[in-house]
């Protein structure tokens, strides 16, 4: 129960990171757009999942700890590079700023992404979460590819 608890809380955690990353380094802001207070939002969702993570980690495996790990080691190492490229209006003044502000947008959903997948491995197993999904009438990938290699099995032995 409390391994399901953690999962959630860095899920929720996870996207925080994810959403006031892409916020701030967006190149698609308003120029209303308080750049430093997007900086201390980003800032603050990012520490408040070191500081959950790091206080739960226990409950996790350590594999699942390396990719957390890497999320946050990417967040932090492109995001402090985007903000060395700022200008004094709190926008990339270089096309490198730009790039790194791209990254950040093109690479963090990814890393989150296959995060959220593990923990719904964890949490529902995989006979679970495939049964579950298929009596709803999904088929996710890994369950089509098990029932073309059964049909192909058939098929080789006839």
């Amino acid at each position: 129960m409390q391994r399901a608890e953690v999962l959630r809380r860095l899920g929720e955690l996870l996207y925080e990171v994810q959403r006031g990353f892409v916020t701030f380094t967006s190149p698609f802001q308003s120029g209303e757009a308080d750049r430093k207070e997007q900086m201390e939002e980003a800032n603050r969702a990012f520490f408040e999942l070191v500081h959950y993570f790091y206080s739960n980690e226990m409950w996790l495996e350590e594999d699942t700890c390396q990719k957390i790990e890497k999320f946050t080691q990417f967040a932090y190492l492109n995001m402090g590079a985007y903000v060395d490229e700022l200008d004094e209006r709190g926008h990339p003044g270089s096309a490198e700023g730009r790039e790194i502000g791209e990254r950040i947008m093109n690479e963090l959903q990814p890393l989150r992404r296959e995060l959220i997948a593990e923990f719904r491995e964890i949490v529902y197993p995989p006979p679970f979460y495939e049964s579950a999904l298929t009596s709803l009438g999904l088929k996710t990938k890994k369950s089509s590819e098990l029932s073309a290699r059964a049909d192909n099995s058939h098929e080789v032995g006839t």
